[in-house]
């Protein structure tokens, strides 16, 4: 019996690290995350938010014992504010929201899902702007990249 990988509820595991995080700093004055969704929106309700976008992979490997192992990155975009204003201060606010986003799936890196995701973290990042409907955001762009295991029943041909 082979069992398939449930990725959205992989996504969504993925959105829920970033739901509830929240800084507080002389620069900000204490900001809290708005929302989080593996299911990407027409448009941004409120800032901070975070979308996780579908994932791609290049190395699906045949595990021992039945098993197939998959490495899957998640570009996740966390959206901090429309991309006009208080550059200055939109640059600070979002150093200190970095080191947030950084750590955010150190402290339940298997997502609560550990039946199939072995651990994930966030290997690169990069600051970009990032639109949705009309609207352009200061944004920075993780790549969550989630290592999964799966069993599967071999059938002789």
């Amino acid at each position: 019996m082979s069992t398939a990988i449930d990725m959205l509820a992989v996504a969504d595991a993925v959105a829920t690290q970033f739901a509830s995080l929240t800084i507080g700093t002389a620069v900000t004055g204490g900001t809290a995350m708005r929302g989080a969704t593996a299911r990407e929106p027409n448009n941004i309700p409120a800032t901070p938010y975070v979308v996780v976008n579908l994932p791609s992979s290049n190395d699906v490997n045949d595990g021992s014992y039945g098993r197939i192992d998959i490495t899957h990155d998640f570009p996740v975009d966390f959206l901090f504010s429309q991309a006009s204003g208080d550059h200055p201060r939109i640059t600070e606010s979002m150093l200190a929201w970095l080191g947030v986003l950084v750590w955010a799936l150190e402290a339940a890196n298997k997502l609560g899902i550990m039946s199939v995701v072995m651990k994930s973290r966030i290997v690169s990042y990069e600051p970009v702007i990032v639109a949705y409907g009309d609207v352009r955001y200061l944004a920075w762009n993780l790549t969550v990249r989630v290592w999964t295991e799966s069993n599967y029943q071999p059938v002789a041909a």
